[in-house]
């Protein structure tokens, strides 16, 4: 048999990861054409590439950062385009993908494999679950969620534009994705104090961020149908005690910041600390003006968008479950456990050194684009640093300063939400891992601290 005249590229050909880059490359470039055609935006002009590219990549990646104001500048035809990015996104091409598989019948290793990848996980049983109940949970909590905010927003816009901002801000706060249609890039500040919208935004991100198999697996415990494992009481117990320490933080950061909480009525301030610590977990909407909020807060938001939402979800970051493992191993050294275990169950040190990886790779992926982006703009170090980690956390909240990046800088948080989508380790391994190794080589002992 004929050896391939390039073995890495026909490697690479059937690499999962590879699929999966290439996926959200076609889908991106697609968008990009798609959001340049003058039909795209309400000035029936052409949109500059860059921005054009900028947006469709911030949608496929459900940040919702942007550079041009979605609300403004997009027309019906723009915005229902970058909702169906962020739907690709959001579900996740390859599970599309294998759920056509599955309804032909033809359960493919290979597709599986790339599923897996895609969402986190590796379980057959589990993706195969995940791809048939998707959609049906998908589109029901997206249809309450568009239905309660057309009932709240119709007196005050009417029948046809409450329907479809309805639905836009439903399916893009499930995805976990920041973009808006209210215009001059408010977001939710003008609903700061509206419990319908707080409400529904709030529930749909935490929805969409949980994870797919956490919360039908949720439900399958509320109705007797099933018990929890491990990792969804992993994800539920981080996801409320993130929830609220951020809350309580904010208000203990910003009660006094009379640009934000300061002013505000006793249930309004409550309602707007729960928001930004729920939206900070990758959604980047936002009821408070991040640009207004003091330095501690602004810190705080960066640890939240860094950990992010949870496996098999809609958002970013290094996960609940990473930074929980990392935790009771850290937990376990001190106690002088030789292992790791949580809730009287073992943790395999594969695992472990996983989320280690994940945790330094995230970090310097982040460092790297952030130094990059101060040497192309003129904004402050916290600036930048909010900005990169929103990016890379595929987030999208931000202190303002994206909309007045040049083009160049543009192009590295376009890196970011890319690299941050795909995950930092997954693109290591993209250029790094060819086969597994076997190989052992002699131990050596190394002083630490």
């Amino acid at each position: 048999m004929t050896a391939p005249l390039f073995p890495e590229l026909m490697l690479k050909k059937y690499n999962p990861l590879f699929t999966i880059v290439l996926s959200y490359i076609i889908i991106i470039a697609v968008g990009t054409l798609l959001l340049m055609l003058p039909s795209a935006s309400t000035t029936d002009e052409w949109t500059p590439f860059v921005d054009a590219a900028f947006t469709a990549t911030s949608a496929t990646t459900v940040t919702g950062l942007t550079v041009v104001d979605t609300g403004t500048h997009w027309s019906f035809f723009g915005q229902l385009v970058i909702l169906l990015l962020i739907h690709i996104g959001g579900l996740g091409y390859m599970t599309i993908i294998a759920s056509i598989i599955i309804i032909v019948r033809k359960r493919a290793i290979t597709e599986s494999l790339i599923l897996g990848e895609s969402l986190n996980t590796y379980s057959f049983k589990e993706m195969f679950l995940l791809a048939k109940s998707l959609f049906m949970v998908v589109i029901l909590l997206e249809a309450l969620g568009a239905l309660a905010l057309f009932v709240n927003w119709a007196p005050l816009m009417g029948i046809k534009k409450a329907l479809w901002f309805g639905i836009f801000h439903a399916v893009a706060a499930f995805n976990n994705a920041g973009f808006d249609l209210m215009g001059n890039y408010a977001s939710l500040t003008n609903y700061v104090s509206d419990p319908v919208v707080n409400a529904t935004i709030i529930g749909l991100i935490i929805a969409g961020g949980l994870g797919f198999f956490v919360f039908l697996e949720l439900v399958n415990w509320l109705t007797g149908k099933g018990v929890m494992t491990l990792h969804t009481k992993i994800v539920l117990t981080m996801t409320c005690l993130l929830i609220v320490l951020g809350a309580g933080l904010i208000i203990a950061f910003e009660s006094s910041n009379q640009e934000t909480l300061g002013n505000l009525p006793f249930t309004t301030k409550m309602w707007a600390a729960l928001f930004t610590s729920v939206t900070a977990r990758t959604a980047g909407f936002n009821t408070l003006s991040m640009n207004k909020l003091t330095d501690a807060s602004l810190f705080l938001l960066i640890l939240l968008m860094f950990i992010g939402a949870s496996p098999g979800g809609t958002g970013g970051g290094i996960k609940t479950t990473t930074i929980s493992v990392v935790f009771f191993a850290v937990s376990s050294y001190i106690k002088g456990h030789k292992e790791t275990s949580i809730d009287s169950r073992t943790v395999d040190d594969t695992t472990v050194r996983k989320a280690h990886t994940i945790i330094v790779l995230t970090a310097s992926f982040i460092v790297f684009f952030t130094f990059a982006l101060q040497l192309t703009s003129h904004h402050g170090f916290l600036a930048v640093l909010f900005e990169v980690t929103s990016a890379f956390g595929t987030v999208g909240l931000t202190t303002g300063i994206t909309p007045t990046l040049v083009p160049a800088a543009k192009v590295i948080l376009m890196a970011a939400m890319f690299v941050g989508r795909i995950g930092s380790l997954s693109v290591v391994l993209l250029f790094t891992r060819k086969y597994a190794t076997r190989i052992q080589f002699p131990k050596e002992h190394i002083s630490i601290g």
